[in-house]
């Protein structure tokens, strides 16, 4: 546990064991997404032993600057920071980068919280440098989410002409990756004193710090390339015992996510999802567990975007009234896990909740969201101003 970022467990929330739930419905969706960051495991990194300050997984930078409650107490001071290194290459990296690249005055409409923004308008950041540890044919972004950080208007110097010439020759005949290389080739020059990087064949070895914990370094080693195939995702990063050493100010670790698991229900540690068949969860034999379903990341593991889960949902939602038509006839002997005849009511954890003023109901919630709303309106804002913490939304209430 990295004693430099916040662990909220929601006291102000009901922590409701499954078990309560089970005996009054028939049918319970999981989609609860993946709430943990995947370990680096090298020295220095935010979840080692020695881990080091100024060394952030992505889940809680981006939770920090949406205004997620989790993350409200988060230590983040980029007055000081010059150098920022971005550990991973897909779209959560480049989101990254791009909020702490861009003109905070453009997100002074948004709903993120005002301290947010003092925050980021207080950033000393020049440059930052998103990491993989594979080539430019390997990356994991978009093409959208690249060009919305070319379009910034920060300097941009493309790519090393090697590594661009091999990922566009194994990209042929793949219209989406060739377009994106392209995008990717072109450099933008800019008047503006901020630069973004792309920097590839590089994995971190260490996180090397300053006499007071912080980060001062990271030790990089240099990979090549192998491929397996012809395509471009046929390609391995291999070490060659080569490294370099190279100052920074802050690490951002977005090497992937995984999901929780929950008591009794069946999990798949090394992929880090609930185990399912097409959205029907299973146990561990394969049998389906008369109605418990599970979409999105929860269900596929951390892979996709919104629209993706989207698609996800709509499937599952045809699934579940299909199974309740047919009385949950599927292609797989079925477990018992939810009473096909529930109890009538509710939890009576939840009753009390109510009461207590521990779980918020639609009618409370619409409180929240009209004070939100009122707080961006008063501030000029075209979106709500999200509260940054719990007892914020309860006080409205």
């Amino acid at each position: 546990m990295n004693p430099h970022l916040p662990h909220y467990t929601y006291p102000h929330a009901l922590h409701l064991p499954l078990s309560d739930l089970v005996p009054y419905y028939n049918g319970i969706i999981f989609s609860y997404g993946a709430s943990l960051s995947n370990p680096l495991g090298v020295p220095g990194s935010s979840g080692a032993p020695d881990a080091l300050t100024n060394v952030i997984p992505a889940l809680a930078l981006v939770s920090w600057y949406n205004g997620h409650p989790a993350y409200a107490d988060l230590k983040v001071d980029l007055s000081t920071v010059s150098h920022v290194d971005v550990v991973g290459q897909g779209n959560v990296a480049l989101d990254v980068a791009r909020m702490l690249l861009q003109d905070p005055a453009r997100l002074a409409k948004s709903d993120i919280p005002q301290s947010i923004i003092d925050a980021l308008s207080a950033s000393a950041v020049k440059e930052v440098r998103a990491v993989g540890r594979r080539g430019p044919g390997q990356v994991a972004f978009t093409t959208k989410e690249l060009r919305e950080m070319v379009t910034l208007g920060v300097k941009y110097a493309g790519v090393d002409a090697q590594l661009m010439a091999e990922a566009t020759a194994r990209a042929k005949g793949d219209r989406m990756r060739t377009r994106m290389l392209a995008l990717m080739d072109k450099p933008v020059v800019s008047d503006s004193d901020k630069e973004f990087m792309l920097d590839f064949v590089r994995s971190p070895k260490k996180f090397i710090g300053d006499n007071s914990g912080k980060v001062s370094a990271v030790e990089w080693g240099i990979n090549t390339l192998e491929y397996t195939g012809a395509k471009a995702s046929d390609a391995k990063a291999v070490a060659t015992g080569e490294t370099e050493t190279r100052q920074t100010d802050l690490v951002v670790e977005s090497v992937g996510y995984r999901s929780e698991p929950l008591q009794a229900l069946p999990f798949d540690l090394r992929r880090g999802r609930v185990l399912n068949a097409n959205g029907r969860v299973t146990d561990a034999e394969g049998n389906v567990l008369r109605g418990a379903y599970a979409s999105g990341w929860a269900a596929r593991g951390p892979v996709g975007v919104i629209a993706s889960t989207m698609q996800d949902a709509y499937g599952l939602v045809e699934t579940l009234l299909a199974d309740y038509e047919a009385g949950t006839e599927v292609d797989a002997p079925v477990a018992e896990f939810l009473p096909p005849i529930p109890e009538p009511g509710r939890p009576e954890a939840i009753e009390r909740g109510l009461k207590e003023g521990k779980v918020v109901d639609m009618k409370a919630w619409s409180r929240i969201d009209a004070a939100e709303q009122e707080r961006g309106k008063k501030k000029g804002r075209d979106e709500r101003e999200k509260f940054a913490t719990v007892e914020q939304m309860l006080e409205v209430l």
